[in-house]
């Protein structure tokens, strides 16, 4: 799958935003609706790490690309540039693409029936510091984070060792294992069996799933 990058200034030209889709060029309203508002479109490579410094935000077209590819673009970026942003446009409802909502550079989330005026807006709304995600998403969440946080100690593993807990805070920082064995002097070899203890301690198939439970489970305990 050719996937590519769309870069558009936004009021200054060092606020660029990126489209990431299945196709080299975004659609073509959306290509006359920013070129209405002043936004000029460049195509980048997805692995030009280099050309993606500085971006404001990139738009991501889930109407054309599978969960698993948007889930891999997103480790991808998130080990380049944790603090790049990033919005999912034509997601549909009740899709699996509404749990990379979990994600903290996933800033904005529109619906597969939003208009052009309001993907407009909430582009503008996110480059000025929102969020813009929808209303029930929102609420969801805000349950979930209800439910969980009063029992978030017990829900953690007291099997993991402190070299484990290590090993996961690097994972959960998007480390590789050679990185994770410079880090802590350790070989290799040893890391792999470390991660193959982990995952089935805490139940998971695979390191973006561990990313996503440190990001639920250490990261709480940390700040309780």
């Amino acid at each position: 799958m050719d996937e590519h990058f769309l870069t558009a200034g936004v009021m200054s030209a060092n606020r660029p935003l990126g489209w990431m889709g299945s196709t080299p060029q975004a659609p073509a309203h959306l290509v006359r609706l920013f070129a209405r508002h002043g936004f000029t479109f460049v195509p980048l490579s997805r692995h030009d790490t280099a050309a993606t410094r500085g971006y404001s935000l990139v738009l991501i077209d889930c109407a054309g690309l599978g969960v698993e590819a948007v889930q891999e673009y997103l480790d991808f970026m998130h080990a380049a540039h944790p603090d790049l942003r990033q919005a999912l446009v034509w997601v549909e409802s009740g899709s699996n693409f509404e749990h990379l909502i979990r994600w903290p550079s996933v800033k904005g989330i529109f619906p597969s029936d939003c208009n052009e005026s309001q993907l407009l807006k909430g582009v503008q709304s996110i480059l000025a510091g929102h969020n813009w995600l929808p209303r029930r998403l929102l609420e969801q969440c805000l349950e979930k984070q209800r439910g969980k946080l009063p029992q978030s100690r017990s829900m953690i593993p007291q099997t993991l060792t402190e070299r484990e807990r290590q090993i996961l805070q690097h994972v959960g920082e998007a480390s590789t294992n050679a990185q994770i064995a410079y880090d802590l002097c350790i070989s290799e070899h040893t890391v792999k069996t470390h991660l193959y203890n982990i995952f089935r301690k805490i139940q998971v198939r695979n390191r973006t799933e561990a990313s996503n439970w440190v990001r639920q489970h250490l990261q709480q305990e940390s700040v309780l």
